[in-house]
């Protein structure tokens, strides 16, 4: 009888880990590890390079060939932290900083995230505006081949950002414990070659 607990206690465990198609618990699609490298292949000739390169209380400094973002976990997944200003006359109006949710970690298939941040400032008498809008969905893909790699439960992300008339859209591919393996950004197409996580 105490072997009968012991199995049904062990399936109800086991039962309660398992969240279904889409989300792998333990891993994570976006590694933030200082000192992680990720090269990318790039349609329009050369290659892309993501680096770690520093790590803050609980922000983790990276750059992108070169250009410096700021990523930021938190409970509900990774968060890009931006630092938002116009300028004018060689003058710089800033209107703030925003957290925009960048991918749930660990991803959930169907996942749609939206949200519009209004900000104004008052310049020389003139109201000036700064509209940031983002929308994310999240797609489970399952395996998929980008150049000679095989990966597994892989998620894919379209990302529609606006600024005020500006609108860039993107769709990524993310791999468990590898993160960012494909990217595709209008006719500008990055596929991964080789990463480096500590």
């Amino acid at each position: 009888m105490r072997h009968i607990h012991l199995i049904l206690l062990i399936l109800v465990l086991a039962s309660g880990c398992s969240s279904g198609p889409g989300v792998r618990l333990g891993s994570t699609y976006f590694p933030l590890y200082e000192g992680a490298r990720w090269i990318y292949s790039v349609s329009s000739g050369g290659t892309a390079e993501i680096l770690m390169e520093g790590q803050g209380d609980s922000t983790y400094h990276t750059a992108i060939n070169g250009v410096p973002y700021l990523f930021q976990r938190l409970p509900d997944g990774i968060y890009n932290i931006k630092d938002e200003y116009q300028t004018i006359n060689g003058e710089k109006i800033e209107f703030g900083t925003f957290y925009e949710f960048y991918l749930p970690d660990p991803p959930i298939d169907g996942t749609v995230v939206e949200d519009s941040i209004l900000s104004t400032k008052f310049y020389y008498g003139d109201t000036l505006r700064f509209l940031f809008k983002y929308r994310i969905g999240v797609y489970y893909t399952g395996n998929m081949k980008v150049g000679d790699n095989l990966f597994h439960e892989v998620y894919r992300v379209t990302r529609m950002e606006i600024r005020n008339s500006d609108t860039l859209t993107t769709t990524e591919w993310y791999a468990p414990e590898i993160g960012l393996i494909k990217r595709e950004e209008g006719e500008d197409i990055w596929e991964i070659r080789e990463w480096l996580l500590p």
